[in-house]
C-alpha cells in the first residue's frame, strides 16, 4: 500500500483473539482477529474489551456484507446485524448495537449458489483483483476513521463505487 499505515508489533494471542497493538494516524489502536467460530465472535470481542478496560463505544468492526455490491464500503454506527452472524454475536454479547462497522461489499451469489458456500469460497482471479483495490480503500477508510473520526470517514467513503460492477 502506498500510504504509511502505522507501526504495529507482532500479532499475539489474547484470549479468543489474535491481537496486534500499534498506531494509526498517531492514535493508539488494537487490531484484533477473533479466533472463535464466526457465530461466537462476540465472546472474543467482550474478552478483548474487558482486557483493555474499554466499552464498545470506540469499537469498529470490519466485516464482509452480502447486501453491498463488490466495490462499495459503508461505515455506520448501530443498526442490525443484517444477517451477518459474527455481528449478531457481537451485538448479543455486548448487549448493544451502538458500535461502528466498516462493511465491505462482497455482493450476492447467483440464485443457484448457496450463500454460505459463496461467503466461504474463493474469489475468482478477476474478483481478487477487484477486492484488492477495495481492501486497499478499506484500509484507508479505517485509518481515516481512527485518525479523523468515523463521521469524516463516512463522508469520504460511503456511497463511493470503488470498482466497476
Amino acid at each position: 500500500m502506498a500510504m504509511e499505515r502505522g507501526r504495529f508489533g507482532r500479532m499475539v494471542r489474547q484470549g479468543n483473539c489474535r491481537v496486534c497493538e500499534g498506531e494509526l494516524g498517531g492514535v493508539a489502536v488494537v487490531l484484533a482477529w477473533p479466533q472463535t467460530y464466526m457465530n461466537l465472535s462476540g465472546k472474543g470481542v467482550v474478552q478483548l474489551l474487558d482486557h483493555y478496560g474499554m466499552d464498545g463505544s470506540r469499537l469498529l468492526v470490519v466485516h464482509d456484507d452480502l447486501d453491498l455490491p463488490v466495490g462499495r464500503l459503508r461505515i455506520r454506527k448501530g443498526g442490525s446485524a443484517g444477517g451477518q452472524n459474527g455481528v449478531r454475536s457481537i451485538i448479543e454479547s455486548l448487549r448493544t448495537r451502538d458500535f461502528y462497522r466498516l462493511r465491505i461489499g462482497i455482493g450476492r451469489p447467483s440464485a443457484e449458489e448457496d450463500p454460505v458456500d459463496y461467503v466461504l469460497g474463493s474469489f475468482s482471479q478477476e474478483q481478487r483483483s477487484a477486492m484488492q483495490k477495495v481492501l486497499d480503500e478499506a484500509a484507508h477508510a479505517l485509518e481515516t476513521a481512527v485518525a479523523k473520526g468515523p463521521e469524516v470517514a463516512m463522508q469520504q467513503y460511503n456511497g463511493r463505487l470503488l470498482v466497476a460492477p
